[in-house]
């Protein structure tokens, strides 16, 4: 039995989400330019970084060129939106040549990979404490 599998289908994918995406990055990259992010309210109140604590400022400077400073003001938020951004990719050539790809994986993998994630946030949370962000 497989742990995970291909799907392959020939169909139109929808690219709603992904045009939502678009905005939702445009908006970002056009307000880490132009305003004054506030400061954390989490780590105003508790003394701490919260999970997110730098992803306003490693956009800031992602949009500089400034990568490696931006992995190590948050590298998980930074990884994400790059994992995001190349996902957002795939699925628009999905769309443009009318073909769709699925993972299915089944309940042991799929127990793995939410471990994983959940490792990968507490793994980023520490760095962010250890580093005094």
């Amino acid at each position: 039995m497989a742990i995970m599998r291909l799907e392959y289908r020939r169909e139109k994918p929808p690219l709603s989400i992904h045009i939502v995406w678009g905005m939702i990055v445009v908006a970002a990259i056009i307000g880490s330019r132009l305003l004054a992010l506030p400061e954390c309210l989490f780590h105003s109140i508790f003394g701490f970084p919260c999970l997110s604590c730098g992803s306003g400022r490693a956009l800031g400077s992602i949009c500089r060129g400034e990568v490696l400073q931006a992995i190590a003001l948050n590298p998980l938020m930074v990884l994400s939106g790059m994992a995001l951004f190349f996902f957002s990719l795939w699925k628009l050539t999905e769309h443009i040549f009318s073909f769709s790809v699925r993972v299915i994986a089944n309940k042991r993998a799929s127990l793995w990979i939410r471990i994983s994630f959940v490792l990968l946030i507490g793994a980023d949370w520490i760095y962010l404490i250890a580093s005094k962000r």
